[in-house]
């Protein structure tokens, strides 16, 4: 796991997404939020989406349980001025503790699966205001078939993946109201995510001498890779809006 993380501390993102998409799904959830929101950033990482957000609100939350990426994050806030914006957290998205009500936006891109979809929605609810909004990103099958080579492999890695329509439905049987979704362009895998993988995980390797352990790791990381370039129409991540009904 040290090998795991090593090459995503390294990274500008720890999944697929980009700054365009993150801007794209706040501006469509602004109109109803307050001015100067107050927002929970779950799963933050490196705090790719926690800097695109933090000039646009009052004040945000970044939480992860990893403690060298919230470094990662605390000084890059304070090279862009935006420390007085950004408080870091260590916690576990399944147990956040915060008081009910504490957040106009909770946002999680690429992460909620560490939950669980359905679950994540569930448990994080609570965390809203009334007509508070949730903003996240979760992998989902594109296409009604797919063929069984990444259908084994998604079974293994996420069994819970389901198609986009699935999701849709869970958002309003968890006590939402949809307001949008779209699928995140392939240029948030390719050219914002797995280009940096692969600059990472060769740095790594040779780092650690082509040792068996890093052998293991760097072909688990360019096994991921071969499956999106191979089956890339059949899966990606979907950005989901929603609002707290009450």
């Amino acid at each position: 796991m040290e090998l795991f993380y090593e090459v995503f501390h390294a990274m500008p993102r720890q999944g697929p997404g980009m700054d365009r998409c993150t801007l794209q799904a706040f501006n469509q959830l602004k109109p109803l939020l307050p001015p100067k929101p107050i927002v929970l950033d779950m799963g933050c990482g490196t705090g790719a989406s926690t800097l695109a957000l933090a000039p646009r609100c009052g004040h945000i939350t970044a939480m992860d349980l990893d403690a060298v990426m919230l470094k990662l994050l605390a000084d890059k806030a304070a090279d862009t001025g935006l420390s007085d914006r950004v408080r870091t957290t260590r916690a576990s998205m399944s147990e956040p503790d915060f008081p009910n009500g504490t957040f106009d936006l909770v946002w999680s891109e690429g992460a909620i699966y560490n939950s669980g979809f359905e679950a994540g929605l569930k448990h994080w609810r609570r965390l809203l205001k009334p007509g508070g909004c949730m903003a996240v990103t979760e992998a989902c099958w594109l296409t009604p078939e797919r063929p069984a080579e990444i259908a084994r492999w998604w079974h293994a890695e996420y069994p819970a993946i389901m198609e986009t329509r699935g999701n849709l439905g869970l958002i309003e049987t968890c006590g939402y109201r949809l307001i949008d979704h779209f699928t995140l362009p392939t240029e948030a895998w390719n050219e914002n995510f797995y280009h940096h993988m692969k600059r990472s995980m060769d740095a790594m390797l040779k780092r650690h001498g082509n040792s068996p352990d890093a052998r293991a790791v760097h072909e688990m990381f360019a096994e991921e890779i071969r499956m999106y370039e191979t089956y890339l129409d059949h899966y990606g991540y979907v950005f989901f809006l929603m609002q707290r009904t009450d």
